[in-house]
């Protein structure tokens, strides 16, 4: 088992995927990411679809840091940054974070919600 667990492979709509009709796993890191990006996506629920106000951005940041600050995984955020994409239909966001880890090293994700 590794240090950060293992799970199955999700695809980007966070379904199973089964290519070849063989059950995919992660571990390690990759299930750091996948964990964080399902958690955030199902957070920020309320707010995907929403025409941004002013506070939107900080809003969805602190969601961000919010989920981040719970995984035990996640020992602290060194940088953090939003680029919002607003079009008529609905706002989606391209997260990328730096992150260190418990075990000392440092990891770069981006996450699309």
């Amino acid at each position: 088992m590794s240090e950060f667990g293992t799970g199955i492979t999700l695809d980007t709509d966070f379904d199973v995927s089964v290519p070849n009709g063989t059950l995919q796993t992660v571990d390690d890191r990759a299930v750091i990411e996948r964990d964080i990006a399902f958690t955030l996506v199902r957070e920020t629920t309320p707010e995907r679809g929403q025409v941004p106000d002013a506070d939107f951005r900080a809003e969805i940041e602190l969601v961000i840091r919010r989920v981040l600050n719970r995984d035990p995984r996640i020992d602290s955020i060194q940088a953090l940054s939003i680029d919002l994409d607003v079009d008529s239909n609905a706002t989606q966001a391209e997260i990328a974070l730096t992150v260190d880890t418990v075990d000392g090293a440092t990891d770069a994700l981006i996450i699309d919600i």
